[in-house]
């Protein structure tokens, strides 16, 4: 048997200092952990507002500055004139003084713009994107003349002879300027409106129409007249057969007449003009 000396410490085991220390360890780093979460909060607002007002002050830096201005859509109106028409201009900050929605009322107040749209482009420019309305043809009212779109919308009124196909034939109740027209023969004028899109789409021009409710009178020169009945006259139209005869006509040189058009919808021609 081994005895003891007086004074003398037992060795612990290997495994328990192991033990303990490990304990001792993770307490250790338990109570750093729970020191640094105390700190967060406040170490995160700190970085928070730091972010918060230094993006500030770059966003009202020249950086954002409005240098240009884009004009996309337009083709009746100018760049300028759409910029100017926005009251838009260039030093204002892109981000803060930009009215978009002001810009846009002013825009679309013109007749002649359907749709606008201002959006900033990052970073120092303003994009401003329009959808015309185009003008169709021309209703005469009293000596004045009512440019319409294909919709009927009145886009202006002019005493001077617009260089567009001129329309007669409807009396007008009223009109207002970015609003349809209003006149008597209400389903004939719906009839025009069918024949300007279907006149477009087939890449023909008139002169101008003499619209009633018997016969149609569309003139592709002032001297050379198509005579139909609108079901007649976009049928033609419809076909190409209309187009192919005006096509022959011009390649002979002739310019004066009248393009008759059956109920099939063919055309034929004679060298009067009736």
């Amino acid at each position: 048997m081994s005895e003891q000396r007086p004074n003398e410490v037992p060795e612990k085991d290997e495994a328990e200092s192991t033990e303990e220390i490990s304990i001792a360890d993770i307490e250790a780093r338990r109570a750093a952990r729970l020191a640094h979460k105390e700190m967060n909060p406040f170490l995160k607002m700190a970085i928070i507002a730091a972010v918060v007002i230094g993006a500030f002050i770059f966003s009202i830096s020249g950086f954002f500055t409005v240098d240009s201005i884009e004009v996309e859509g337009n083709s009746y109106y100018t760049d300028d004139e759409i910029i100017n028409m926005a009251h838009a201009s260039v030093g204002n900050n892109l981000i803060y003084d930009l009215p978009k929605h002001e810009m846009i009322r002013y825009l679309e107040a013109n007749p002649y713009i359907k749709n606008a749209r201002v959006s900033r482009s990052f970073p120092s420019t303003i994009k401003i994107t329009v959808e015309e309305r185009e003008q169709a043809a021309a209703l005469t009212y009293d000596d004045e003349y009512l440019l319409i779109d294909r919709e009927g919308i009145v886009l202006r009124r002019t005493e001077t002879r617009p260089k567009i196909t001129i329309v007669t034939g409807f009396k007008v109740e009223s009109m207002d300027l970015g609003e349809r027209i209003r006149v008597v023969e209400k389903d004939l004028f719906e009839e025009l409106l069918v024949l300007l899109e279907k006149t477009e789409a087939g890449d023909l021009y008139f002169d101008h129409i003499v619209m009633d409710d018997y016969m149609i009178q569309a003139a592709v020169l002032p001297n050379l007249v198509v005579k139909a009945d609108d079901k007649e006259l976009e049928q033609a139209i419809d076909k190409g057969y209309l187009k192919k005869v005006i096509e022959e006509l011009f390649s002979r040189n002739i310019k004066r007449g009248t393009i008759v058009i059956s109920e099939d919808g063919y055309a034929s021609f004679s060298p009067g003009v009736s």
